[in-house]
């Protein structure tokens, strides 16, 4: 039993730690923002965005069509603004987050279906209220733990 206990307290010692350093980090990159970090591939279907960020900040909007793409965050921030976007077909946003925040804007009129899920954090969908009845959908997965996920339209 007291090992437990002294593993218990050495695991939240570490998390602790982590958190710190991610917030820290967030901080440190909000006044001088790197786009290192962010990919965009266009192939004719759509720009497709790919963003790994690591105890950092990262800001970055999406014009025109829009192809999908992924989200890697750890300890850090991320904002994909995608309110100047179009879909010209279904596309997939895929959202990996692990103690941070991902904050995706999108326009009024794109459909958007989230199927997240969070562990010690969670899924904020604002987008619901006005989601149009028809056009192509634009599908965020997601897996979140100690982090959160916010959906918002502009």
């Amino acid at each position: 039993m007291g090992n437990s206990r002294q593993i218990l307290k050495y695991f939240v010692i570490i998390m602790v730690v982590f958190g710190v350093l991610g917030v820290i980090g967030s901080f440190a990159d909000e006044k001088n923002e790197e786009e290192e970090h962010i990919q965009i591939e266009s192939d004719g279907k759509g720009s497709r965005v790919g963003i790994d960020n690591f105890m950092g900040g990262s800001k970055k909007s999406i014009s025109g069509d829009f192809g999908g793409g992924e989200i890697n965050n750890m300890m850090g921030s991320v904002q994909l603004d995608l309110s100047n976007a179009t879909l010209a077909s279904d596309q997939v946003l895929d959202v990996s987050l692990m103690m941070g925040g991902v904050k995706v804007i999108v326009p009024k009129d794109m459909r958007i279906d989230v199927g997240a899920s969070a562990f010690l954090g969670g899924v904020e969908d604002k987008s619901e209220e006005g989601n149009p009845a028809e056009g192509p959908v634009l599908h965020i997965y997601g897996s979140i733990f100690m982090g959160g996920l916010n959906i918002e339209r502009n």
